[in-house]
């Protein structure tokens, strides 16, 4: 009989590498930031005078900063370093944190937000996710990945989670410079983990690229040549330009499905940047009358609770593939999300919150094992940081939405198109992927 630790990962995470541990704290560290600022960022620029329409510009605005930001790191970051683009990344944390603590000025805290590193959701942003998601696979065999990203998705979540909790606890009456100087600190540690990560991290030292270096003339011919093509020296007589250099080629069969995916993706960002966590905290404030205190409750259980539920996809995973497990769980809490929209009290709308919480974590490391998979190994960190830009694209459009409906108390149709909007992802994925077959 398969024991529960087997099934959670437990063993597979004990026996990774240094490396992998590392990832894993510096997840931790860095969700916890992420979801405590998301917690009171619309509340705190509230406060600042500006209305929900302008809020709405202004994290607009901040996404598209986090665009450009995290495309060209995670572009270039197998080439410059992997390792590089993190501790450099790492201090634009340290550093957004520091002026928004010392600063008062809306229109330098404008473009602090803009040009540094602040999540509106209490996810991802920067090229951290990119980077780290394509290190975990060239440190891991594929067979482990599931487990390891199920690990990945509940730090992430469970740290989310806490940090809104204790932002909850320690903002009090709208005192909002104790969570920046939390996000401060937390960059600093961040910075320090990064440091302490090996040079396996980097793509030359990638498990899956060496195996294939030892292939036959015929498989590589099937693969592009690929393997060769990044052991090729620069000569004099190279007719590209450096930066071009530094641009990863996919393979036509790469290219298409990945192509396809992100446009599914892109489906599902858009209708989770319409019911972000910064807006939904304000609207459950607002609707319901929520201290901070209370919302931080909500919102850290929610988290934690979903991160909890994310090691159980793993065994979903393992028993029945990335795909299903990704439609199925993802289908059930886009028809809640719709739910959300229903004219119902506070009780029964925290009831179906934390009941979707529950489950809506469950797919997510079935997704980063299907698109690790999806691609080659020398194309993971680029079509990750491809697909992270193309959602960060699109959510550029649900805060202003977001916005403008908060204005005219309507902010309920956001979780309407949000839930409709989730479930065509849905279909996208069974239509084009359901017979999807790993083939490492």
């Amino acid at each position: 009989m398969v024991s529960i630790a087997e099934h959670i990962g437990v063993n597979t995470i004990l026996s990774a590498p240094r490396d992998i541990h590392l990832i894993l704290i510096a997840r931790c560290t860095r969700l916890a930031a992420f979801g405590a600022i998301s917690l009171i960022l619309v509340q705190y620029l509230k406060s600042k005078g500006i209305n929900e329409t302008e809020i709405g510009i202004l994290l607009t605005f901040t996404l598209v900063g986090d665009l450009i930001f995290s495309f060209l790191l995670a572009l270039v970051s197998d080439s410059l370093g992997r390792r590089k683009i993190l501790l450099l990344s790492s201090l634009l944390i340290t550093l957004t944190g520091a002026l928004l603590y010392y600063f008062e000025n809306i229109f330098i805290i404008s473009i602090v937000m803009i040009f540094g590193v602040v999540t509106t959701s209490g996810g991802e942003v920067g090229p951290f996710r990119s980077i780290e998601q394509s290190a975990i696979s060239s440190l891991t065999r594929y067979e482990d990945r599931s487990d390891i990203f199920s690990w990945y998705t509940f730090t992430g979540g469970f740290s989310a989670g806490l940090g809104s909790l204790v932002i909850g606890l320690l903002v009090g009456k709208d005192k909002y410079e104790v969570c920046f100087l939390f996000y401060t600190i937390n960059g600093m540690i961040l910075f320090i983990l990064n440091f302490l990560l090996s040079s396996e991290i980097e793509i030359e030292n990638d498990i899956t690229v060496k195996a294939s270096e030892r292939l036959t003339p015929e498989s590589e011919t099937l693969l592009g040549g690929d393997s060769e093509e990044i052991e090729e020296p620069v000569t004099p007589n190279e007719k590209k330009s450096l930066i071009w250099k530094l641009v990863p080629k996919f393979s036509p069969e790469s290219l298409k499905k990945l192509l396809i995916l992100t446009v599914l993706i892109c489906l599902d960002s858009l209708g989770m940047s319409l019911s972000t966590k910064a807006w939904t905290a304000y609207y459950f404030k607002i609707r319901y009358a929520l201290s901070s205190s209370s919302l931080g409750l909500i919102f850290g259980t929610a988290a934690i609770s979903g991160a909890l539920m994310a090691l159980v996809g793993t065994y979903f995973c393992k028993k029945y593939g990335p795909i299903r497990t990704m439609v199925t769980v993802h289908t059930t809490a886009s028809v809640m999300l719709v739910m959300m929209a229903l004219p119902i009290g506070m009780r029964e709308m925290v009831t179906l919150f934390l009941t979707r919480s529950l489950i809506r974590t469950m797919d997510l490391p079935s997704k980063h094992v299907f698109i690790s998979a999806t691609v080659e190994p020398q194309e993971r960190t680029a079509a990750i940081g491809f697909i992270n830009a193309s959602k960060t694209l699109v959510n550029t459009f649900g805060p202003l939405i977001s916005g403008v409906l908060a204005s005219k108390d309507k902010m309920w149709l956001c979780f309407l198109v949000a839930g409709i909007l989730r479930l065509s992802y849905d279909v996208g994925l069974y239509i084009n992927f359901w017979d999807f077959k790993d083939d490492e």
